[in-house]
């Protein structure tokens, strides 16, 4: 059967009804979909970690998962980890029956001070970040990374780029540490203003990116277009 192509339709994100949202989740926590035309090609929940019901949480894992959350000695690397999964049990859950046309679910988790956040995609690869806090030597990551001047003057604007980058990163498998190349510099020109929640098509990759209670966001999907 054929598919269509994913990259030849329009991007749209709809955030996701409250009630649909993780039960038991504090009231910091929102969720949204990203689509091509009619097709779903991802799922991102964010959420503040005061709150949260750990032991209800906990309580909703597997025992593989209740051993690893047992095995992290330090507080808030426990807590993350309990969050993060139970978060991703939740997107799971509610792409309901519709089956991975790569065979599998990809899934990003990523975390910053107070935020937790989670993506799940049924494409060829998923990058996903989130940040609160700036590189603290900005300039050299700028001029390395290629930044706009604007980005770089800006805590929102060096946030949005290195979430950028990091979800870059990620969609290719490999480090923060690579030489950026062309295919940042087309991300970072097309990629838009940091002042605004932003959804477009950069080299058939889907990019979203946004802010949320002073975090960073970003999400970039390769579609499977087979």
């Amino acid at each position: 059967m054929a598919i269509m192509n994913p990259v030849a339709a329009t991007l749209r994100v709809e955030p996701m009804p409250a009630e649909n949202l993780l039960p038991g989740a504090p009231g910091g926590t929102f969720g949204w979909r990203l689509y091509a035309g009619n097709l779903p090609l991802a799922l991102v929940l964010l959420s503040l970690r005061q709150g949260w019901p750990l032991r209800q949480a906990l309580a909703g894992l597997d025992d593989e998962q209740q051993a690893r959350a047992a095995s992290l000695g330090a507080p808030g690397r426990r807590q993350e980890y309990i969050i993060s999964r139970r978060m991703a049990q939740s997107l799971r859950a509610m792409a309901g029956s519709l089956p991975p046309r790569t065979g599998t679910w990809r899934r990003g988790i990523s975390h910053c001070r107070q935020w937790v956040g989670v993506a799940l995609s049924a494409g060829d690869a998923l990058g996903f970040d989130i940040e609160c806090r700036a590189p603290r030597a900005v300039a050299p990551v700028a001029e390395r990374l290629g930044w706009p001047g604007e980005w770089a003057a800006t805590r929102s604007g060096c946030l949005h780029g290195w979430t950028a980058w990091e979800a870059w990163c990620k969609l290719r498998g490999g480090s923060v540490l690579d030489p950026p190349g062309a295919g940042y510099a087309r991300v970072i020109d097309q990629l838009g203003s940091p002042s605004r929640m932003t959804a477009r098509w950069i080299d058939a990759n889907a990019w979203v990116a946004g802010e949320m209670e002073g975090a960073r966001f970003c999400l970039a999907v390769r579609p499977t277009t087979r």
